[in-house]
């Protein structure tokens, strides 16, 4: 009987050099070297991800050769990864890993004062990663963003502070935060305002029995921010509440008795931040004395 005799292909054992690269996050290009045992196998090469890695020459071959790949730049602040597979007409598949970082920004300055009156300025924005994605918010009404609220890459924010319209300071803070990343902030310290506006009193004057009495004067402002104080310039005439305030309010006060023949006038002032002070007369008839009866 004669002998069975077999036959076959050859199978394909092919590797990659190197078989991961790391690409920075603005994107390049590489190679990747195709070895193959035999000399006749054919090959052909995919990307996993042809959206920002591509194969520009060499996705298909026999026996050795060369791959040529290019990376685009990253939008996000997250690494990726991408893989091309190597399939030989017959044999297992290899796959080449390409792992991105992340695009990272700064940016200058990092703080600003601005005077009551408000301002306005520019945050200029870096990064070595044309593609990357970031966006700026303000959390505060006053503090707005004129331009730059998204950006790709270098770019810069144009803010202005509108004027303040209180007494006090502020501060309020943009935070610049790429794709998929943690922001950054910005704070703007903005100077106190000057309340502009005027107050009046109502009554505009009091009259007060000798016996002493409390009441209360009723303060009206024109502008609600307009903050104020209320003094008397008599030991007699108390302010009992309402010493200060903003805006309308009431100021209570007490005279004490008066123990004298004579009348007597205190002055009740309220002062107004940056405003002209206002004042009234409180008027305290004079202790009345009565005769004594003749002795018989």
């Amino acid at each position: 009987m004669a002998a069975a005799i077999s036959c076959g292909l050859a199978i394909a054992d092919i590797n990659l050099s190197p078989s991961t690269a790391n690409v920075a996050a603005a994107g390049g290009t590489g190679s990747v070297q195709v070895i193959n045992t035999v000399s006749t196998a054919t090959w052909q090469a995919e990307s996993t991800n042809t959206s920002w890695l591509t194969i520009t020459s060499g996705a298909t071959g026999t026996g050795n050769g060369t791959i040529q790949y290019q990376v685009v730049g990253n939008p996000s602040a997250a690494s990726r990864t991408a893989g091309i597979i190597v399939t030989p007409s017959s044999g297992s598949a290899k796959t080449f890993t390409v792992t991105q970082l992340g695009g990272q920004l700064s940016f200058s300055p990092s703080s600003a004062n601005v005077q009551g009156t408000g301002g306005s300025g520019t945050i200029t924005i870096s990064s070595s990663d044309p593609s990357l994605q970031w966006t700026a918010t303000s959390n505060q009404t006053w503090l707005t963003i004129a331009s730059g609220s998204t950006g790709t890459g270098p770019g810069s924010v144009q803010w202005n502070a509108a004027a303040n319209t209180t007494t006090s300071s502020r501060t309020g803070v943009i935070t610049i935060t790429p794709l998929d990343g943690t922001g950054g902030t910005f704070t703007v310290t903005q100077q106190a305002g000057t309340a502009t506006g005027s107050i009046s009193l109502s009554p505009s004057s009091i009259n007060v029995d000798a016996a002493g009495s409390s009441g209360s004067v009723q303060v009206i402002a024109t502008v609600q921010t307009l903050s104020w104080t209320a003094a008397s310039n008599q030991s007699w005439l108390t302010i009992t509440s309402g010493a200060s305030g903003t805006g309308n309010g009431t100021i209570q006060h007490t005279a004490s008795a008066n123990p004298s023949a004579a009348a007597r006038t205190a002055t009740l002032t309220a002062t107004p931040s940056g405003a002209s002070a206002v004042s009234l007369t409180v008027t305290q008839s004079a202790r009345t004395h009565r005769r004594s009866r003749p002795t018989t």
